[in-house]
């Protein structure tokens, strides 16, 4: 049982050491990229109506993300045209733009991506479904794709 035990512990060392190597010798060493998208984040400057309801932030050695999430009385069509002037004139261009549905159905969520080199920002506005704040801001790099 012991032995059993030794070995458990062993392959998990083993796992998360050989994770924390791949994220030293990747692009995103020391969350290089994470900081690049906090500049990114600052840089561009919410829309004026906007009110932060929460933050969550990732980081690993192949992405990584700050997600945003706001309440607003805005119009889709308000954001949308905010947001396309200030990163156009960045050098950001609009990859796609799209109409989710939920369960097939369409209940008006619409999301926007844009992109500068290894970096996208989704705008995502959650239409008609019932929820409190209906605007999220995704800042993501991944590491070789977009």
């Amino acid at each position: 049982m012991k032995r059993q035990g030794l070995i458990a512990i062993t392959l998990i060392l083993a796992v998360v050491g050989l994770a924390y190597l791949w994220k030293n010798a990747s692009p995103n060493k020391d969350d290089a990229k994470l900081k690049e998208l906090r500049e990114i984040v600052v840089d561009l400057q919410v829309f004026p109506d906007f009110i932060e309801d929460a933050t969550d932030e990732t980081s690993g050695a192949t992405d990584a993300g700050i997600y945003k999430y706001y309440c607003s009385a805005a119009t889709y069509e308000e954001i949308k045209d905010s947001y396309s002037i200030k990163l156009y004139s960045r050098g950001w261009r609009l990859l796609t733009e799209s109409e989710l549905q939920r369960w097939f159905r369409d209940v008006g969520w619409k999301n926007l991506v844009f992109k500068n080199g290894e970096f996208a920002i989704a705008i995502d506005y959650s239409g008609s479904l019932n929820r409190k704040c209906k605007y999220s801001i995704s800042y993501v790099w991944r590491d070789g794709s977009f």
